[in-house]
């Protein structure tokens, strides 16, 4: 059995932001969400746990999500990196548009727009980079990471006809990660 974790860091715009170079790894921030240290289990539902973490300096958690599945690290790291077939896998994406940008075989830089209908808050849109760890060569328990895009870096410059209006998420990153149970 496979611990399936994902670990989030969103909406998040300060001093680890100005600390890193625009559209490359947020290493530090990496760091941060794999340290086990801090994080805070708030709730479990249906065999989900959701935890938090408070980053020094900001005032939204990062977010971890654990959840026990006998999925195959490499079928969950293909479901990951196939953003176009997004809306096939997550049952509450809703209304959510993905894009693929571009592919190698390594990483996939998308879009992604979010509407929210919470009144009073702006829909969420956002450019990303996923890139997929190697399994076979290495022994890591990560799957997939990925960061936000500047929403001017010229790797985009091409896909402006995409982009909706809302917020735009300017720095963010996350892990996907596996444990043996």
């Amino acid at each position: 059995m496979i611990v399936f974790r994902f670990l989030l860091l969103l909406f998040v715009q300060s001093t680890l932001a100005g600390s890193e170079k625009i559209n490359s790894e947020p290493l530090e921030l990496y760091k941060i969400l794999k340290n086990d240290q801090g994080w805070v289990f708030n709730e479990e539902q249906q065999g989900i746990e959701i935890a938090m973490k408070k980053i020094e300096g900001h005032e939204i958690p990062a977010i971890m999500v654990n959840y026990e599945t006998s999925v195959s690290l490499s079928l969950i790291q293909s479901i990951l990196m196939d953003v176009e077939n997004y809306s096939t896998f997550l049952k509450s994406s809703g209304k959510m548009v993905t894009k693929q940008l571009e592919k190698s075989e390594s990483s996939v830089v998308g879009y992604q727009f979010i509407p929210v209908s919470v009144p009073f808050i702006d829909d969420r849109h956002y450019f990303f980079k996923l890139m997929k760890n190697n399994l076979k060569e290495n022994n890591s328990d990560l799957l997939v990471k990925w960061f936000l895009l500047d929403e001017n870096a010229d790797s985009i410059n091409g896909a402006r006809s995409y982009v909706e209006n809302g917020t735009y998420l300017k720095y963010g990153a996350g892990l996907w990660m596996a444990e043996k149970n």
